[in-house]
């Protein structure tokens, strides 16, 4: 995790995951990173260009070898929503 702060900004989903299966970086001076939501197998967030004032949304997704999907897709509907 040490190696991850010397690239500028990050945030990863150990709070929902044993092994924080996501991890994000991404250079502050450049783009600002708003966390809509976070679970086990996504990050959800509202991105901003800063040299071009753009916004867009990025949501990063580790789906999990499980028969699990309605997990899965309940996570999706709840993204939805955001």
């Amino acid at each position: 995790m040490n190696k991850l702060s010397s690239w500028g900004s990050w945030l990863h989903n150990y709070d929902f995951a044993y092994n924080g299966r996501i991890w994000f970086t991404w250079d502050a001076t450049k783009l600002a990173v708003t966390v809509l939501a976070v679970g086990d197998q996504c990050l959800h967030m509202k991105m901003v260009d800063l040299a071009l004032n753009a916004t867009f949304y990025c949501t990063v997704i580790y789906a999990y070898n499980t028969s699990n999907v309605s997990h899965y897709g309940r996570q999706l509907r709840v993204l939805a929503k955001v």
